[in-house]
């Protein structure tokens, strides 16, 4: 089916898990999945439908990605560049108008220790600050010659370098301040404790008249706005792989209750397709019956998977780098639980019904990806020939590969080839 043959209509927030709802902080915005349905004119039999499930380490992301970098983590550069690339609700409407019924999902996530994640707060503010002092540069370039930036006046005084630093600093510190004003909800804040916080900082600011008192009011904004992020992630519950991929599979069983109820799509024909660490619990879903047993559900349901630079090997995690980042969060610290974890080692240990595999990876993807999906494809094909496809995608990286889902990068389009997989596997 050519691309925009189809309408859709979508159906955002439909929550899967309730007994999480009110169980833990935040759970429940973490629950949620978003359905695109393609409007056509035939019966729903002939229609699959795909589950998407988000990438992002296991510990960061959310199906509308840029809301997940104004929230608990606020990257202001993560923010604006899945924004215009519209993750993952492009993967979602790319489906749709081929004909595809799909549901992009969030779910609960794993969080780092306290160290990990005064690093990542770090990594996200000098992100936040380097887009602000581009813009500012920016803009000053065009407005003015630069002999009239230095002549400047903040409050009182000519405007040093030093000073447009700490402007810039201070500004960016008030950016984050008014985001989590707007969400304060989210971060357990009552409104007394915003208007408190502003009326301070307004006060404060308004009285200074030299260089200090601006030193002094960026400190105080930089500590406020940092010290309610890391509350806001210390207190979300420390959840473990196995609870993400239970959410995964409760989410199928809301989509198969939907399809049964509104006819709009097959609930037998589902799929399951996943980004990056979403791929690797995309996998892990499939590899395991007894996750489907628990929800009442049937396994043969599930008629592919298909995996976008996702990680199929753990063990080529334990590196000095993604070992405290990524494998001990998610993973734990032993070894065994990382093998039970891994999609290679479960293909091995499945003895029942394995559903297709299409694997795709990023032709500049990082190693352990790109070795991951190689071991992978390899061993399925020796279990069953033709279990497993895997395709390199040209001209992408690790990150680009999801961004460009629906744009063709040397005659391959990705959604084109989801679509084909996805179509051929109903037949």
């Amino acid at each position: 089916m050519d691309v925009g043959a189809c309408d859709y209509s979508v159906e955002y927030d439909i929550l899967y898990d309730k007994q999480r709802r009110d169980c833990h902080f935040n759970d429940e915005r973490k629950s949620v999945v978003d359905l695109y349905t393609p409007e056509i004119v035939r019966e729903h039999q002939d229609v699959p439908v795909v589950l998407f499930v988000h990438g992002g380490g296991w510990r960061r992301g959310d199906k509308a990605a840029w809301k997940y970098y104004l929230s608990r983590d606020i990257n202001l550069l993560a923010a604006i560049i899945y924004g215009i690339f519209g993750l993952y609700g492009n993967v979602g409407k790319a489906l749709a108008r081929r004909g595809i019924a799909c549901a992009v999902m969030s779910y609960p996530l794993t969080k780092l220790s306290t160290a990990w994640l005064l690093f990542e707060l770090a990594t996200s503010y000098i992100s936040s600050l380097a887009v602000l002092v581009v813009s500012f540069g920016f803009l000053a370039a065009i407005l003015w010659p630069v002999g009239s930036i230095l002549s400047w006046k903040f409050f009182v005084g000519p405007m040093q370098p030093s000073t447009m630093g700490l402007a810039v600093a201070f500004v960016t510190n008030m950016f984050i301040l008014t985001i989590i004003s707007i969400q304060y909800r989210y971060h357990k804040l009552s409104r007394f404790q915003v208007v408190l916080i502003w009326t301070v900082l307004i006060v404060f600011t308004l009285s200074g008249q030299k260089e200090h008192f601006l030193y002094l009011a960026t400190i105080v904004t930089f500590l406020i706005g940092q010290f309610i992020l890391l509350n806001t992630n210390l207190q979300v519950q420390h959840l473990n792989l196995d609870q993400q991929v239970e959410a995964v599979i409760k989410c199928i069983k809301k989509i198969q209750n939907i399809g049964n109820q509104t006819r709009k799509f097959n609930p037998t024909d589902v799929f399951l397709m996943g980004h990056s660490a979403g791929g690797h619990l995309c996998s892990i879903a499939a590899l395991h019956d007894d996750n489907f047993t628990k929800q009442g559900i049937s396994k043969a349901d599930i008629k592919g998977v298909i995996t976008i630079s996702a990680v199929l090997q753990i063990s080529l995690m334990n590196t000095t780098f993604t070992r405290p980042l990524y494998l001990h969060p998610t993973f734990g610290n032993k070894p065994d639980g990382w093998l039970k974890r891994c999609p290679s080692q479960s293909l091995i240990e499945n003895t029942e019904y394995i559903p297709p595999f299409l694997i795709v990876t990023a032709e500049r993807d990082i190693n352990l990806i790109k070795d991951g999906a190689v071991d992978f494809n390899r061993q399925s094909n020796q279990l069953n020939e033709g279990m497993s496809d895997h395709v390199i995608f040209p001209g992408t990286n690790h990150t680009s590969i999801i961004c460009y889902f629906d744009k063709t990068v040397k005659n391959l389009n990705l959604a084109d080839l989801c679509s084909n997989f996805i179509k051929s596997s109903v037949v």
